[in-house]
């Protein structure tokens, strides 16, 4: 999302130094989403991977849809959602040529819908995959309750909501139980809080950014591997989806992956995310 005009505004060469760069590190998955720099990161993404000469067997490339937002190239009168069969594949091959492929690895419906029909989402799942365009489904921001009702229509592969320290009530509102339980892999968004981690000026945030900074001097850490300690030591195996477009930072999150806390260090950053300890 901060690749393009929304964060680093990369040019094709900043995209293909980003692409070859996490490749090198491990890294060959990338997310992405139609809306992205008012419909035009896809495109940077494209035409960085076509510039890095990268064989697209060497990537997975995840984009999500579902969401109409007012653009200079779709100036929508009111943003709103679409979840219609009609909506998905019409955006699913402005993907496909905007990121210069001919296959999707995987496709996540953005939001859910007020109007969202279940049964008829399940069948424009069944549908496009079946055409070739798209590997695999999942979903990003649905309730614990809307996954568990879709995956009993559709084998859905991801499940991208955010976690962090910040919004640390997806490991008490079923979220992770319910992904699980349907073979769902567990995407994390804004990992680090989307910042407010370093930057919240309220005071609540301040007070809670104190303790945390405690806990993370008391063992050595920074805020941010502190923050993906968080996430990686959960059992669900989360994939924590970094936003940033710095390399070192995407190492920090690497290193972060091969070390190991303690349950006991866990609950001691859990509950300076509360301010209390449970209950």
């Amino acid at each position: 999302m901060r690749w393009g005009t929304w964060g680093a505004n990369l040019d094709d060469k900043g995209f293909a130094d980003m692409i070859t760069g996490c490749l090198e590190l491990g890294i060959d998955t990338f997310d992405n989403a139609d809306i992205y720099g008012g419909h035009t990161t896809e495109t940077g993404f494209g035409g960085g991977w076509r510039s890095a000469r990268v064989d697209r067997s060497e990537i997975k490339i995840i984009t999500k849809c579902g969401i109409k937002m007012n653009s200079d190239l779709f100036p929508y009168k009111t943003k709103q959602y679409d979840t219609s069969y009609e909506y998905i594949d019409s955006s699913i091959n402005r993907s496909l040529r905007e990121l210069q492929t001919d296959y999707i690895d995987q496709v996540l419906i953005h939001r859910p819908s007020p109007l969202m029909d279940m049964e008829d989402l399940a069948h424009t799942f069944k549908e496009l995959e079946g055409s070739g365009k798209v590997r695999s489904f999942g979903v990003s921001n649905f309730t614990p309750y809307q996954i568990d009702i879709l995956a009993e229509l559709y084998p859905l592969a991801t499940n991208q909501i955010e976690i962090s320290v910040i919004n640390h009530k997806p490991f008490t509102d079923d979220s992770l139980v319910l992904s699980a339980a349907n073979g769902l892999e567990i995407q994390a968004w804004s990992p680090l809080g989307g910042g407010k981690l370093w930057h919240d000026k309220t005071q609540e945030g301040s007070l809670r950014n104190s303790r945390l900074q405690d806990v993370a001097d008391l063992y050595g850490w920074s805020l941010d591997e502190m923050a993906y300690y968080f996430l990686f030591h959960h059992h669900t195996e989360i994939r924590p989806v970094t936003g940033t477009s710095k390399i070192e930072r995407i190492k920090t999150a690497i290193k972060c992956e091969g070390n190991q806390i303690t349950d006991q260090q866990w609950f001691e950053i859990y509950e300076a995310a509360r301010g209390h300890e449970v209950d």
